[in-house]
């Protein structure tokens, strides 16, 4: 029973540390940007979100290997919970959770969370169930599983756990011959410490006599221990005693004898006491109080390094569930790690490290791992602490650092499976730092370096995004073109990746031109299901690229053929998905073709024929925007109504809420304004945590600010500023508060000066548009004339003409709302120079204004014509 317990509790990894063979991932799709909708194939959004769900999967992988299984369960169940994963993926990590709750004893449910045993990782889900029927006692299914299984076909952690359950079934058969060569195979195909020290345990537990464990045996060993008592041999018979005795179920006898030969030790035998320690806390059982006393007792400095070594992770092992255990053994490292000269000081270290990232607190983890990295540059564990600190950085989306540790452990290998999966991660943090650029360069390479990656095709279609992100087209497109290795999906996959970005990117008719040259090269895929997509998408980009008519025609007939074989009953799964989205783009084109009557009437049957669907939904949104286009604001405004109030939990209802909104605004009333208010206020309260809510609450203030009821205006905008702090937006809350303050101040120099300085913070602030800035630096040069400081106005204004004109980096930065407000500062500084008689300057102000040809150069030329005609009047009485 030990054995079993032992072998379960030894369970650190699925897979080896880097896996070598993972499947795809994810599938999925991009989607029309103009109208959200369900993805029909490529998977775009979520390969964007591999890395993050990679870099969870391997964390896990990392803590189960370092003896922490709970910590193990809790990321793969993260990953688990995706509903994007496609089967391969799901059973992937499936069978990773499963071996962390064997880790944890929880055998039931791994069994349950077991994946089926066929495809890839058939082999590895065979040796997981023989782990559980060995300890269910299930002696026959166990040898039955074990003779389905090829080592050949398993990973390398998995060969060595093949080899270790070898060994224990043949022992528990009196194979001792068979026992010891697997067991031995086993220790020698190890592939971490924590293995092998499990190994070792196993083996040193079955370490005795081959003969058969009888009272003669024990009487034999009693007269052999009194006879050599106090010497080196009587060390040795009276371990095999003990054994013996523990073997008959005699365990404190066998404990007792060990005890009274440690008595006899003197200070150096030392590695006789920790052989005898290790004995006591196998025998007393690894969570026994007897036995963590043993294992502690060890490594206080009983024992070779190696013993205690053993014993170190034998106490890991014991303490992979929050409780007494954890908190002794965390104690324990507290206590060693305060000894300088500790030989295991560097595991320590580590484990400690790995301990407290599993309690988040990272930064005592840092600090363990920056301790080892500095103080043990030769220690064999530095490559572990480095893999460490990359995944702390990493949770602290401190992705440059994690890089940097990365690349400090992949210019040590020789070329590899684990390499590459280490420059996969290395690209990953790139890509998640948004440095698309260099993401793509280091996928690129990697690519290059070995076309199977540890991820399969991901990282083909990561270097793909990475490099369409980064705006590389020519990129991509070379790496499409030379990756003829690919399946046909796979590379049709891809190529979407390319052609949705640049149809996002304002590119429809190059990408529509690389689409047609791809099907007059490659053909149409065979696959139905796979040609209808690629074919919605060619209709899609005709579209985009505003040939309205040629996507009608294209959906229409795209739709007939797909129906046809949807009303044969015999078709793929997706045939219906791939039909509505089809009517809906054929509605669309209709409606903006000019056709509307019929566009309106496809939309309609689109509901009609596919209710409820993503499409028919998105339909209801289509109408309205016609509607609106055609100010028939309240007939659309119905829709938007109907959709949100009927369809409450899809995705659209929140656009189609605040798009209501903004239509009842638009009528002007205040009735309608008042309605607005109304409807964002069912939008917030149906949903509190949208992205929209921060739209919708700048809406209410400036809805509020026109009403004239500027208090109220006040507390949203503040509200807002409290709430989204950290908002990319959040300087026009700061800059709407303001002009409410402004608006409402009178003469209130309070209020002025409240207002004056969030306005002078935004004029600071580099992160702030530089449309922004300049509508703060004009307002700031009204409040300031409103408290008769026009020196300061003026100073202000000049200020924003010099840093957002005069400076062609920032000039070439100023849209129309920008270029509006800076016509009004030098209108403003005109005036002012003006009032002040400095005809010249003022003058050379509207100058600068007609100049850059913006807004209000027509007035400014007058002004400068009249101010040039009033300076020549005294020269012409000279």
């Amino acid at each position: 029973m030990y054995a079993i317990c032992l072998l379960a509790g030894a369970w650190l990894q699925a897979q080896d540390k880097p896996a070598e063979a993972t499947p795809s991932a994810v599938t999925g799709g991009a989607a029309p940007a103009s109208l959200p909708t369900k993805p029909l194939l490529a998977p775009v959004e979520m390969i964007a979100d591999w890395p993050a769900w990679r870099w969870k999967m391997l964390a896990g992988d990392d803590a189960l290997q370092a003896g922490l299984p709970g910590l193990a369960e809790g990321l793969y169940r993260g990953v688990l919970a995706n509903p994007d994963l496609n089967a391969e993926a799901r059973a992937l990590l499936q069978l990773k959770l499963a071996s962390s709750l064997i880790a944890q004893r929880r055998f039931t449910e791994a069994s349950e969370a077991l994946p089926a045993e066929k495809g890839l990782m058939a082999q590895a889900v065979a040796l997981r169930r023989a782990i559980l029927a060995y300890n269910n006692g299930k002696l026959g299914l166990t040898m039955d599983l074990l003779a389905r299984i090829s080592p050949k076909e398993l990973s390398r952690a998995d060969v060595s756990w093949y080899y270790l359950l070898r060994g224990m079934e043949a022992r528990a058969r009196d194979d001792q011959a068979a026992s010891s060569a697997a067991l031995e195979e086993a220790l020698a195909r190890s592939v971490s410490p924590a293995q092998s020290a499990q190994i070792e345990a196993v083996i040193l537990k079955g370490a005795v006599l081959a003969s058969q464990d009888d009272k003669e045996l024990l009487k034999l060993l009693q007269r052999k221990v009194e006879q050599t008592r106090g010497t080196r041999a009587g060390f040795d018979f009276a371990r095999q005693m003990a054994v013996v005795l523990d073997r008959l179920g005699r365990k404190d006898e066998a404990i007792a004898v060990l005890r009274d030969q440690m008595s006899m030790l003197t200070d150096r035998e030392q590695a006789e006491a920790g052989q005898m320690l290790l004995l006591i806390g196998l025998i007393s059982g690894r969570d026994s109080a007897r036995g963590q006393l043993a294992f502690r007792e060890i490594l206080t400095g009983k024992g070779q390094p190696d013993t205690q070594k053993l014993a170190l992770y034998l106490l890991a092992a014991s303490a992979t569930q929050p409780g007494e255990n954890r908190d002794a053994f965390r104690k324990t490292l507290d206590d060693l790690i305060a000894q300088p000269s500790h030989p295991l000081r560097d595991e320590l270290l580590l484990m400690r490290s790995r301990l407290q990232l599993e309690a988040g607190d990272y930064s005592a983890a840092d600090a363990d791992v920056g301790e080892l990295i500095e103080d043990y540059p030769a220690s064999p564990l530095v490559d572990d602490a480095l893999w460490l600190r990359a995944s702390l950085a990493w949770n602290e989306g401190r992705y440059l650092r994690a890089a940097q540790s990365l690349v400090q452990i992949r210019d040590k290998m020789e070329p590899s499976p684990a390499r590459v999966r280490i420059g996969e991660q290395i690209g990953d943090c790139y890509f998640l730092k948004g440095d698309y650029a260099a993401a793509a360069d280091v996928y690129t390479s990697v690519l290059r370096e070995s076309k199977v990656s540890v991820f399969e095709n991901m990282l083909f279609y990561q270097t793909i995004l990475a490099n369409a992100l980064a705006e590389r087209w020519d990129n991509a497109r070379t790496l499409l073109d030379e990756g003829g290795q690919f399946p046909p999906a796979i590379r049709w996959q891809a190529e979407w990746i390319l052609l949705d970005s640049l149809r996002r990117s304002g590119q429809a008719k190059q990408a529509r031109i690389r689409l047609k040259t791809l099907f007059a090269s490659h053909g149409l895929p065979a696959d139905p299901a796979l040609r209808w997509r690629l074919e919605w998408l060619n209709a899609r980009l005709a579209y985009d690229n505003g040939e309205s008519d040629a996507a009608a025609q294209e959906a229409r007939q795209l739709a007939q053929e797909v129906e046809v074989e949807l009303a044969k009953g015999e078709i793929a799964a997706a045939t219906p998905e791939v039909a509505s989205h089809v009517r809906l783009l054929e509605g669309q084109a209709l409606i903006r073709s000019g056709k509307s009557e019929e566009g309106l009437a496809a939309l309609a049957k689109l509901r009609e024929d596919y209710p409820g669907s993503d499409p028919a939904i998105l339909s209801i949104l289509e109408e309205a925007r016609y509607f609106a286009g055609k100010f028939s604001d309240a007939e659309a405004q119905r829709r938007l109504r109907e959709l949100a109030d009927r369809y409450r939990d899809s995705p659209h209802a929140p656009a189609a809420l605040y798009e209501a909104a903004i239509l009842a605004d638009r009528q002007g009333l205040e009735s309608t304004r008042r309605e607005s208010l109304s409807i964002l206020n069912d939008l917030i309260a149906r949903y509190p945590d949208h992205a929209l809510v921060f739209r919708a609450r700048l809406l209410q203030g400036n809805i509020a600010r026109q009403l004239g009821e500027f208090g109220y205006a006040r507390v949203v905008y503040e509200t807002v500023l409290r709430d989204y702090a950290n908002h990319p937006e959040i300087y026009l809350a700061e800059l709407y508060r303001a002009n409410t303050l402004l608006a409402r101040s009178g003469d209130d120099p309070a209020l002025l000066d409240e207002a004056a300085r969030g306005l002078e913070r935004l004029l600071d602030l580099a992160s702030v548009p530089v449309d922004v800035r300049v509508e703060a630096g004009y307002m700031l040069s009204r409040i300031q004339l409103q408290s008769n400081s026009s020196q300061l106005a003026a100073e202000t204004l000049w200020l924003v003409i010099s840093r957002f004109l005069r400076e062609p980096s920032a000039a070439s930065q100023l849209g129309a709302n920008g270029k509006y407000w800076m016509a009004r500062c030098l209108l403003e500084l005109g005036e002012i120079l003006e009032r002040e008689g400095k005809v010249e300057d003022a003058r050379e102000v509207y100058f600068q204004l007609v100049s850059n040809g913006l807004p209000g150069k027509n007035l400014a030329a007058a002004r400068r014509e009249k101010l040039r005609q009033v300076a020549s009047v005294p020269a012409s009485k000279n």
